[in-house]
């Protein structure tokens, strides 16, 4: 499982926190993630364990009794409304709740890779992370002699393949390739290795749609526009086809939460691109370099590394939008933000000056703030809006 698989998962499970708690916790899983680095997200998650029992042993510690699987989960938007402060009568733009990570240079806050839960933290995982580790090790190794004596293994041919499906439209509008995942996954595939992957069509033109309807999807910068689906859902398809304006679609139908789609663009491949999460699931922007920049996800978190794009659109309906950088370009010139989480924290650092911004700022049912720019852009009117429920961050660039 990758870092914001389990995130997402783990922040549903906590959904019986009072909203600060909850955000705290996945802030201190979120740092153990960021220090054992990108390239060890899923060896991460085996040393952490289930979410599901890390999410029980919290609610115990809190003095929580853990909801049965059954029961529907509370939504993040109910704890917020069930456990926010009461209105403050003046507006207050406050620092995320959750605390600032500290640098990942520190080793007395962050531990080597595989050691456990970081020292003085309070919260005594690490034996039992590693005993489950092991625990899995050994049985992993029980399987594999078990296959070996009694011939179960697979004599020189390979798992189920998936049937590569390619149709074509009668209009001739839309060309659709389509993967069908009904065959049994592989042992490979349930560990959550790659079921999917091609290359993608670049125009420069156009606009890429990547839909989910559930899952989550995160985005990098290089040289070849390629994408990799992880996961193991056997009913789901991925399909990926060409609209008739130079745009593309990209669609996946799974159903679980822990599937993971990663999408690698270089700078400028399209005009537009539109993110969807339907259900549940986070969503990473990455780099991206591109002129206009849409992302939605109905439950989860938003970041980015640092964004070049003129106009963009990030909105969660119950998780945070942290956003490092939104930054102008040779290319493009940064003219409008909308940034809307009216259950989480928005924190976002954006260009120019403060003063050359024409804002809106609303917290949820408490206020709505706005702000006329008094030195604007040469050319440009720059315009933000931003909805938030719990805090705000907002930095300029001098």
């Amino acid at each position: 499982m990758r870092k914001y698989a389990y995130l997402a998962r783990l922040e549903e499970l906590l959904a019986a926190l009072p909203a600060q708690e909850r955000q705290e916790a996945l802030n201190y899983y979120e740092e153990y993630f960021d220090a054992a680095g990108s390239e060890e997200e899923e060896k991460t998650a085996v040393e952490l364990g289930d979410p599901a029992d890390v999410a029980r042993k919290i609610l115990e510690e809190e003095g929580i009794e853990p909801a049965p699987e059954e029961s529907a989960p509370v939504s993040a938007a109910e704890n917020a409304a069930n456990s926010s402060p009461a209105p403050q009568p003046e507006p207050a733009v406050t620092a995320p709740t959750g605390p600032e990570p500290p640098p990942v240079e520190d080793p007395e806050t962050y531990p080597a890779k595989g050691t456990g839960a970081t020292e003085g933290s309070g919260k005594p995982y690490a034996k039992r992370l590693w005993l489950i580790f092991w625990l899995l090790v050994a049985l992993a190794l029980v399987v594999q002699i078990s296959v070996l004596l009694l011939g179960l293994g697979n004599h020189g041919g390979s798992s189920a393949s998936m049937a590569l499906e390619v149709a074509e439209s009668s209009t001739a509008s839309y060309q659709e390739k389509a993967v069908a995942m009904s065959e049994p996954v592989s042992e490979e595939q349930q560990a959550g290795n790659v079921i999917y992957s091609g290359t993608l069509d670049t125009s420069g033109k156009g606009t890429l749609f990547v839909n989910l309807s559930c899952g989550n999807v995160s985005f990098r910068t290089g040289e070849q526009a390629e994408i990799e689906v992880y996961g193991n859902d056997s009913t789901g398809t991925v399909s990926y086809g060409q609209t008739v304006d130079f745009g593309y679609t990209l669609f996946c139908d799974s159903e679980d939460p822990d599937t993971h789609m990663t999408i690698t663009l270089p700078a400028d491949a399209y005009d537009k691109l539109e993110v969807s999460i339907d259900t549940q699931g986070a969503i990473e922007l990455g780099n991206l370099q591109i002129r206009q920049i849409s992302a939605y996800t109905a439950s989860g978190p938003v970041q980015s590394g640092q964004l070049c794009t003129e106009q963009l659109s990030v909105s969660t309906e119950e998780g945070n939008i942290w956003l490092e950088k939104v930054s102008d370009s040779g290319k493009y010139r940064v003219e409008q933000v909308e940034l809307l989480a009216p259950a989480g924290y928005v924190a976002v650092t954006l260009p120019g000056m403060e003063s050359q911004w024409n804002t809106q700022i609303t917290n949820g049912e408490q206020y709505t703030k706005k702000t006329q720019a008094s030195e604007p852009l040469e050319g440009i009117t720059r315009k933000l809006e931003v909805e938030h429920g719990s805090s705000l961050k907002l930095e300029y660039e001098a």
